[in-house]
């Protein structure tokens, strides 16, 4: 071995470098088959493989891997099964926890299974939910959720399998099947939901107000709902499957069905 060790409590089978010098100080190590560099740190579980764990990292679990081994973790968080860290740069400040997470950012966090968050300050929570874009500050909450966007778009994603906005900023899409860009634009709120394999709905949609300037018609935000169905009264309405308290339109005249 070229390990270098300083402080450092090992404890365990196979616990050795496959990456040249293995500089570990003033750190706990425990488990089957960890390797890697690691200083003032913590690591325990099976098979952990990154190259260069860097200072203040809690490692935990089994089988966490690296896709760029001579970038240094600092300050992280990673606990679960088969989670990967992903082309780091001197990533600081992020955390996996769960399994077959994929994370690539500064102050990111992956909570779940199958999140793939490749962005800063960035949050995944669920399972199958993906973030890319650096810098785009996007939280995704649920499951299949993909913010669908470029650099510097900040959004927040709700529900199950939306797509986000590619061209609108600080925005929350919520629901079932929702697609941003399919509704009018500056938008701040998309709430939809569809089931099968109709096309995306969008229940309704807030509109950012446009102007600073009180009194001018632009500077209040505005509600549309494209999706609205135009029936003749409650009776039409009742038979498309619109239950009571639904909204429904006849000719542009907005109604509650009533009965």
């Amino acid at each position: 071995s070229n390990s270098t060790i300083t402080n450092t409590i090992i404890a365990g089978s196979g616990n050795d470098s496959n990456f040249g010098t293995n500089v570990r100080e003033d750190s706990i190590i425990a488990g089957r088959g960890n390797t890697g560099k690691i200083k003032k740190g913590l690591m325990i579980g099976d098979q952990h493989a990154y190259g260069d764990y860097g200072e203040n990292n809690i490692i935990f679990g089994a089988q966490t891997t690296g896709t760029d081994n001579d970038k240094v973790l600092n300050n992280c968080l990673i606990g679960g099964l088969q989670n990967t860290v992903a082309n780091l740069d001197n990533t600081q400040s992020s955390f996996i926890i769960g399994q077959s997470n994929i994370l690539n950012g500064e102050s990111s966090a992956a909570i779940g299974f199958d999140n793939s968050v490749r962005g800063d300050y960035c949050a995944a929570i669920g399972f199958r939910n993906n973030i890319s874009g650096d810098n785009n500050q996007t939280i995704a909450i649920g499951g299949q959720n993909t913010n669908n966007s470029a650099d510097d778009i900040k959004q927040v994603i709700i529900g199950w399998n939306n797509e986000g906005s590619t061209v609108d900023d600080n925005i929350i899409v919520m629901g079932h099947r929702t697609e941003a860009d399919d509704v009018v634009s500056n938008c701040a709120l998309v709430v939809g939901g569809a089931e099968g394999a109709g096309r995306p709905n969008q229940a309704f949609q807030v509109q950012k107000s446009l102007t600073r300037t009180e009194g001018d018609p632009n500077y209040y935000a505005n509600i549309y709902m494209t999706d609205l169905q135009d029936y003749a009264d409650d009776t039409a309405a009742s038979n498309a499957g619109v239950g009571i308290g639904g909204l429904y339109h006849t000719g542009g005249t907005v109604k509650i069905r009533t009965s």
